[in-house]
């Protein structure tokens, strides 16, 4: 049985800055939040290969990059996720290009691919260890959650049980409205309600604020039963709240545009979707972190 590395990791990046609460002001439709969330880690001691997520959120708007060694070729591209007329666009700048796909279609099938949880707890913890430090201009307060059991996966007609041994150290900044940077994501289907799982009780209880820095440490058993300790850090380098800008999100000039939405073959997209789903469960429950 695998370990699971908490239930940070277990949602996109992109959902982090909503576990911990909700803030009092609501987003202004003139204005994005802008970020940059570094994702690095190690197993046993050797470097896992890092990830950077910048993003912009508007109201109705939202762009998202990726960079990653294994995602070299694709450098620069991003995509934007518009609820107005209701489409994703991937901009891919190496073949200057745009493809145009409806949400609806690509967040139903994100949507089927959550699992659903049954969790065993027998520790479930959470201790203030007091004032962090100062991160990005903000004071912060630092939190460890501990948490032991067995947690049971069912995703169709498959399911898992998977270990759960984790501790989640937190640096969360209280003056930051997170809930203007989560609703959106929300909305638009990019992200579940529930941004804290009802059985993890201990983080339910974190104050209102945004983790700045999150520190995952998991344990556990490799494929030959060997000790294995998964760490993940997750911290935000950068962090604003600016005037909205329609450049943004636009389209490039001069790119072809390859609008996909009413094509047919979205539907043999999503029988062979059905498929990489089922192989994705099967690395969920077999991948530490």
């Amino acid at each position: 049985m695998r370990p699971v590395i908490g239930s940070l990791l277990m949602r996109a990046p992109i959902v982090l800055a909503g576990m911990y609460g909700a803030a009092v002001h609501a987003q202004q439709p003139d204005s994005l939040w802008s970020y940059t969330l570094k994702i690095a880690g190690d197993s046993n001691g050797s470097a896992l290969p890092e990830t950077t997520v910048r993003q912009w959120v508007s109201a109705r708007r939202i762009r998202m990059e990726l960079a990653n060694a294994a995602m070299a070729a694709a450098s620069g591209s991003y995509t934007v996720f518009n609820a107005a007329d209701s489409t994703i666009s991937m901009v891919i700048p190496a073949y200057q290009a745009v493809t145009v796909t409806p949400s609806g279609f690509a967040l139903a099938m994100a949507k089927s691919a959550r699992p659903k949880t049954e969790t065993h707890l027998t520790s479930n913890s959470l201790e203030d260890l007091g004032p962090g430090e100062s991160i990005l201009g903000h004071a912060t307060h630092h939190y460890r959650v501990t948490t032991v059991g067995t947690i049971k996966l069912t995703l169709g007609g498959s399911s898992c049980d998977r270990r759960v041994d984790s501790q989640t150290e937190a640096w969360v900044a209280p003056d930051i409205d997170q809930r203007a940077i989560v609703k959106p994501l929300v909305d638009m289907g990019m992200a579940p309600s529930d941004m804290v799982p009802q059985w993890d009780s201990a983080m339910a209880k974190l104050p209102t604020g945004i983790p700045l820095r999150t520190v995952i440490t998991s344990r556990g058993t490799d494929r030959d039963g060997k000790a294995l300790t998964v760490k993940r850090t997750l911290e935000y380098t950068a962090l604003a709240h600016v005037p909205a800008a329609d450049s943004v999100f636009a389209t490039p000039k001069g790119y072809q545009v390859m609008d996909m939405r009413g094509d047919p073959s979205l539907l043999a997209a999503a029988s062979s979707g059905t498929q990489f789903m089922d192989a994705r469960f099967k690395v969920m429950c077999e991948t530490i972190g």
